[in-house]
């Protein structure tokens, strides 16, 4: 956007996903959060490096949850699946 704005996004609650993480080159990718709050990432082939997770607002922040409406960045060893689940 050109200018600050509000946009609202409408949609179904989301309460589990899981995440396909390719690796490229640098083995950096973007993901998002789920509906629910201060949600975990459940890593179980161990492919995301430790302390990985940030977050972006005016410079990248080290973050240890997800939370919705916010994109991250995660960094992974190999290619695999990782879950973000809320219930």
């Amino acid at each position: 956007f050109t200018n600050a704005c509000t946009v609202t996004f409408v949609g179904y609650y989301i309460d589990s996903v899981q995440v396909y993480l390719p690796h490229s080159g640098s083995g950096w990718n973007l993901i998002g959060g789920l509906s629910g709050e201060n949600l975990p990432i459940d890593d179980p082939d161990g492919i995301i490096v430790s302390n990985s997770l940030y977050e972006y607002t005016d410079t990248y922040i080290p973050v240890e949850f997800l939370n919705p409406g916010k994109g991250y960045w995660i960094r992974n060893t190999e290619s695999g699946t990782v879950i973000i689940n809320n219930a």
